[in-house]
């Protein structure tokens, strides 16, 4: 009876293990694909928001940041097995791809000359790993021969007869379910950027110096933060590179943009800086100790903006910033808007930004924002959370007043002003617009228009583009 059942257990063994072993290698096959995939992934993340594509001999070191891992878990695909290098992913490189384009850094050029051919059928780069131990990957990381290289491009594994790719040695005929492939069309993270009859500059300074006179085509990686202005000089807005889009200023020399916008971008010292129409005239004045250099709304939560986006943090006490006397005046229509952010869930009866008694945002009840227009009010309630950050847009157009949130309308209301008033009151942000109490918080990118913005200019705002 023993011998027969331990025969039976013996058979039950044999019968078992291969299945044992198929779906281990199953389960090591699944997460070796999700990982690839997800080092690809990062790879084009790296690629928008440092402005470099790499090269086969940095582009493990790139991904660090991104990839949520140390060097040996991007570049390894066995960590039991670190000495084995053959279980290593390497990065290729399309051998027609004209000799050293990569690493590519973006510069206010965009593609010239044979950088261009980061746009065509040879911008190509592919991540590759091989799982199986003692089996040796034909290919390291750079330009490989043209058939290893397109045998990989254009392979995909065959359930069925397991082949390799074109150019594998026999040592891994039935071997391909071994082999993993990510590929990446450099084409891809480019966007095609069409300028006529202004200035422009690159990266996140306010600079805009290279002039555009005749309509010129440019590209640009995604990410790339253009500062666009008039050919006088006049700065018109911030787009951050994130689609095909084109930008004539031909017809907009009579255009009014923000007569005053606080980027916030200051990370010492007393002036807050205005890039509006009202130049140095409209620069503001911190006091009290406002905190400088935090982080604000920040790609990819907010993809307008870039990855180093600073704002300024108010402490609820006194912390304020004053602006110009009057900048508001005898307005028969303007658009205030600017980013907040909340780090007390306790916001009562305090300020945003505005001038007092002629337009402002302030803070009714916790959950309850106001937009002042003069003697009229509009109150939107919602949920806003601590720690978030929020977009809000005030617009009073002489027959209604009106409140977006995040780029959409969330309340308006009639009212009809054929002038929304005068003072010498100071333009003010963090505190003294109507409640005279602090706001607890950071705030950003506050613009001030003396018109009234459509919705489609509004969402505009909201996703980082300034009309």
């Amino acid at each position: 009876m023993l011998i027969a059942a331990v025969a039976l257990l013996v058979t039950a063994a044999v019968l078992l293990a291969p299945n044992l072993v198929e779906r281990v290698k199953a389960r090591q096959r699944d997460t070796e694909t999700r990982r690839l995939l997800q080092l690809r992934d990062r790879l084009a993340d790296s690629i928008e928001r440092t402005q470099q594509i790499p090269s086969a001999t940095n582009w493990s070191t790139s991904l660090l940041p991104f990839a949520a891992a140390d060097q040996t878990t991007v570049a390894q695909t066995g960590l039991g097995f670190a000495t084995d290098t053959n279980l290593t992913r390497v990065f290729l490189v399309d051998p027609a791809l004209t000799s050293g384009l990569l690493p590519y850094t973006q510069t206010s050029a965009g593609l010239t000359g044979s950088q261009t051919n980061l746009l065509g059928s040879a911008g190509r780069v592919m991540l590759v790993s091989n799982r199986k131990r003692g089996l040796t990957l034909p290919v390291v990381s750079g330009s490989p021969s043209s058939n290893l290289f397109y045998g990989l491009w254009n392979w995909y594994c065959d359930p069925s007869t397991l082949a390799p790719p074109s150019g594998f040695s026999a040592s891994w005929s039935k071997q391909g379910d071994f082999l993993e492939v990510q590929r990446l069309n450099l084409a891809n993270v480019f966007q095609r950027i069409t300028l006529k009859q202004l200035l422009y500059g690159v990266g996140d300074t306010n600079t805009a110096s290279n002039l555009v006179t005749s309509q010129t085509t440019y590209y640009f990686l995604r990410g790339t933060r253009l500062v666009l202005a008039e050919t006088n000089g006049t700065l018109k807005r911030i787009h951050v590179v994130n689609r095909d889009v084109s930008f004539d200023f031909s017809t907009t020399a009579t255009a009014v943009g923000p007569a005053l916008w606080y980027r916030f971008s200051e990370t010492n010292g007393l002036v807050a800086t205005n890039s509006g129409s009202l130049g140095a005239s409209g620069n503001g004045t911190y006091q009290n100790g406002t905190t400088l250099n935090v982080a604000g709304p920040r790609a990819p939560t907010n993809s307008g903006y870039s990855t180093n986006n600073t704002a300024a943090q108010f402490d609820g006490s006194n912390d304020i910033m004053t602006g110009p006397s009057g900048a508001m005046n005898n307005l028969t229509a303007f658009t205030l808007g600017g980013w907040f952010k909340k780090n007390s869930a306790t916001v009562k009866d305090t300020d945003l930004f505005g001038q007092s008694d002629v337009g402002g945002f302030t803070w009714h009840d916790n959950n309850e924002i106001e937009f002042v227009a003069a003697g009229d009010k509009v109150r939107y309630t919602s949920t806003f959370s601590v720690g978030t950050w929020y977009h809000v847009v005030g617009v009073a157009n002489g027959s209604t007043i009106r409140i977006y949130v995040n780029g959409s309308l969330a309340v308006s209301d009639n009212k009809s002003n054929s002038n929304y008033g005068s003072n010498a009151s100071t333009f003010n942000v963090g505190d003294n617009v109507d409640q005279d109490a602090t706001f607890p918080g950071a705030i950003d990118e506050v613009v001030f228009y003396k018109s009234a913005l459509t919705a489609t200019e509004i969402n505009q705002i909201y996703l980082g583009t300034l009309p």
